[in-house]
């Protein structure tokens, strides 16, 4: 396979989105956060996926997870600690070879508190660039500028060539409608950058070819998001096809 399926979502997406309905996305790797140890192995149980965990939350057992497909060779699992004064944000990184080339994958969780999240942010984002090889970071709580990158990944949904957007109930799809032709002031843009949960961000040696954002129950609860990624260096080869 020369391109990932990539997952990302918030542990409390799982009470709203059957686990049929997720492995049926067919994801090569997934990156959790805020879910329980036992949520984490019953998924990688049902989809055959390894796993490696960090306790987030050692109160109430929160925990960020990243798993992977069982053929994938993972070279490497690493955890760090980004919070400082007491303050909790961890992230995971897991590193392998994909179509010969060094890939690392990281999973965080930053603070919800500007105050404390901007600090987490540039500590993660020194990790991301000191990290050999291409990159994907499924981040929760960026806060990050329009235009302007805080590491050297940028957001796989601007960056992706086709965007899927699977709206909560109750959505007012015309006022969405028409906010894409500058005629209200939310576009499906903010609503997929805004909506709760892990986003995805990539380094630019991936092409993002799909990203989706996919509701989870109402619009109070955080999104499912998905990407195809491909290394750039597969797709110029002359002699790969990639199929999706």
């Amino acid at each position: 396979m020369n391109h990932l399926r990539v997952l990302t979502l918030n542990g409390a997406s799982f009470d709203h989105s059957p686990l049929a309905t997720l492995i049926a996305l067919a994801p090569d790797i997934v990156a959790v956060t805020d879910a329980t140890a036992s949520t984490v192995a019953a998924f990688a149980g049902a989809r055959g996926m390894r796993s490696t965990t960090m306790t987030t939350a050692s109160a109430n057992g929160e925990t960020a997870a990243v798993l992977w497909r069982s053929d994938i060779a993972v070279d490497s699992t690493d955890r760090f600690a980004l919070g400082q004064n007491g303050a909790s944000a961890s992230a995971l990184r897991i590193s392998f070879l994909h179509a010969g080339d060094p890939v690392s994958v990281f999973c965080a969780r930053l603070s919800p508190d500007p105050a404390l999240g901007v600090g987490q942010q540039a500590r993660l984002g020194g990790l991301i660039d000191a990290t050999r090889g291409a990159v994907l970071a499924a981040c929760e709580n960026v806060c990050a500028q329009p235009g302007v990158r805080w590491s050297r990944c940028g957001d796989a949904w601007l960056g992706a060539q086709r965007r899927f957007l699977a709206l909560p109930p109750h959505t007012d799809i015309g006022r969405l409608a028409r906010s894409s032709f500058g005629l209200a002031p939310r576009s499906p843009n903010t609503v997929a950058s805004q909506a709760r949960g892990p986003a995805w961000y990539c380094s630019d040696e991936f092409s993002v070819l799909e990203s989706r954002s996919i509701a989870a129950g109402n619009s109070a609860n955080p999104a499912l998001r998905f990407a195809d990624v491909a290394l750039k260096s597969v797709l110029n080869d002359p002699h790969v096809a990639v199929a999706l």
